[in-house]
């Protein structure tokens, strides 16, 4: 997923998250999106500051594990 970084795109972090995390336990799950979160407002707040830019979270399974990815060039 590519969303702006902006503070109204983080909305779409969301559903991302849950749908990819969807059999992990429900507390685990929000524990998750809550520091996804916290990590992609630490961008659009820091790395841009009011600049245009954008943020790409990539998430996949290997194994049993699930591993994300966030990247962006601010």
């Amino acid at each position: 997923m590519i969303i702006p970084a902006t503070f109204q795109a983080l909305e779409q972090i969301t559903d991302y998250i849950m749908q990819l995390a969807a059999h992990i336990d429900p507390e685990t799950r929000s524990q998750l999106v809550l520091a996804v979160h916290e990590l992609c407002m630490n961008i659009v707040q820091h790395s841009y500051a009011g600049e245009t830019g954008m943020i790409e979270i990539d998430g996949h399974w290997s194994g049993s594990r699930l591993e994300l990815t966030i990247r962006d060039t601010g």
